[in-house]
């Protein structure tokens, strides 16, 4: 789910700077590191892409052969425009330094409110118009199994394109790459993952002698202990605010309605197809977080409009002691400009859990960018190389160093210089360790905004009970998939 990102200044940084802005800073600083210098313009590339002739490969590059002067060209690669293109856009001149200016790459952004369909016409036509591509979690479960991509496997078996060791794959969690994984083979290497994940006051939780979340988070049954806690708190000292915060607008209400159904076991799609939104643990989650909101009084009744910025500025402003929100969102709060009441008293950990089920339950909805190889290619050996340079661990830690955005690397997550400036990567790191796989279904957008939803909000405004809504969510998701010849 794209989200509009801010970042938080540093060392690195003198004011609060945008992130294209940032970007362009990676580019032309001076020092250490593979993004420490602008490279000069790439000379133009030699016609038609095709591989040069044969120079010995760098054995200290993760692309032996386009390092080694051995590949020559352009390559083109599609993706939707933003601040995860802005990447690839600025970062090109350091691809084609590594190759010696030899083999360069063009990136093609395309609106993100043309990209769904661009992307589909390009790989249904069978165009050779991009050799690598940006592919996300979501639309994967249609461009895998329909053949728009190159599996990974052959490449990287292939030393003199792939330096394993140097590489890394087991660098990701299995969780994560499982969501690119067909058959066994492996499609795309990720470039941003992200999460919702729980943001909580050290402050408050240290006055008022609350129980801190443990490194594998709260279940959910502690959670709402501590919620009554600081709930009594809050009315003690008068406070305008309350214990949990998060938001049920629109694809929000459908993302945390999974993720709650997950944490409790239910299968929400038998057979990784079948809708089954009414499962018992499903109806039970959402009659137990209504119940949070109606009987208990422990969540505004506003969350009912929220999502994103929504829950990001009641944050800010100091109305929760908990919340349930994006790790995209903790930059700002960390930010003591923009989060005076937030910033310096907040701490980060995974998202609760159900306690029969075990902090280890994959329940969390992926939200992952990607690269991959066009099936249609006619350079995919240099596509290849370029998503492997791109995804590489030097790269995304200067990447991820000077405020380019996250990734999904667990030595990146885990680095300490790289935790001084941003504590919640040990949170996200728990959350990309237990995503939940999506359902092997084209549609599965469709019905995660514009049928979920709608059932859900009337639960969640008392019009409607949980299983009743899931009934009719279940009926109507099937006779549209039904329609559309998917199950």
């Amino acid at each position: 789910m794209a989200r509009q990102r801010n970042f938080p200044q540093n060392s690195f940084t003198p004011r609060n700077l945008t992130r294209r802005e940032l970007l362009q800073i990676m580019a032309g600083a001076t020092g250490a590191g593979i993004l420490s210098a602008c490279a000069p313009a790439p000379a133009a590339p030699q016609a038609g892409g095709q591989q040069g002739a044969a120079a010995a490969p760098k054995v200290d590059s993760v692309i032996p052969q386009a390092a080694g002067g051995g590949m020559s060209g352009e390559i083109a690669f599609g993706i939707m425009g933003g601040p995860e293109a802005d990447a690839h856009v600025l970062l090109a001149p350091q691809f084609a330094k590594a190759t010696g200016s030899k083999l360069t790459i063009r990136v093609e952004e395309v609106g993100r409110d043309v990209w769904d369909s661009r992307w589909l016409t390009n790989f249904q036509s069978k165009s050779d118009a991009w050799d690598a591509v940006n592919i996300q979690s979501g639309p994967f479960k249609q461009a895998g199994p329909a053949g728009f991509l190159l599996p990974l496997n052959d490449f990287m078996a292939d030393p003199t394109l792939f330096d394993k060791q140097k590489f890394n794959l087991d660098d990701w969690p299995k969780a994560l790459l499982d969501l690119f994984t067909l058959d066994g083979k492996l499609y795309a290497f990720p470039q941003e993952a992200s999460t919702l994940m729980f943001y909580y006051r050290t402050d408050l939780v240290q006055k008022w002698g609350l129980e801190p979340p443990p490194a594998e988070g709260y279940s959910w049954t502690k959670l709402l202990e501590v919620c009554k806690k600081a709930q009594a708190k809050i009315a003690e000292e008068k406070l305008d605010m309350f214990p949990l915060l998060f938001g049920v607008k629109a694809a929000h209400s459908a993302i945390h309605f999974q993720q709650m159904a997950w944490s409790y076991g239910a299968d929400l799609f038998k057979d990784n197809k079948m809708p089954n939104f009414n499962a018992p643990e499903a109806i039970a989650a959402l009659e137990d977080a209504v119940g949070w909101l109606v009987k208990d009084k422990l969540v505004t009744p506003g969350m009912v409009g929220y999502e994103y910025p929504e829950v990001l500025t009641a944050y800010q402003q100091g109305k929760a002691v908990f919340a349930l929100q994006w790790n995209a969102a903790a930059p700002d709060i960390l930010n003591p400009e923009k989060s005076p009441a937030s910033a310096g008293k907040t701490a980060f950990s995974v998202y609760p859990w159900q306690t029969d089920k075990g902090a280890q339950q994959l329940r969390l909805w992926p939200s992952v960018w990607s690269v991959g190889v066009s099936a249609y290619s006619k350079h995919p050996k240099e596509a290849f190389e370029y998503c492997t340079w791109f995804t590489s661990k030097e790269v995304a830690r200067d990447y991820v160093m000077h405020g380019g955005g996250s990734s999904g690397r667990q030595s990146l997550l885990t680095d300490p210089e790289i935790l001084k400036s941003n504590p919640q990567y040990p949170a996200m790191l728990q959350g990309f360790k237990v995503y939940h796989a999506l359902p092997d279904l084209v549609s599965y957008n469709y019905l995660l905004n514009n049928i979920l939803p709608a059932h859900l909000q009337a639960v969640w405004q008392g019009t409607t009970k949980a299983k009743d809504a899931l009934d009719a969510a279940t009926d109507e998701a099937k006779k549209y998939l039904s329609d559309k010849g998917e199950i």
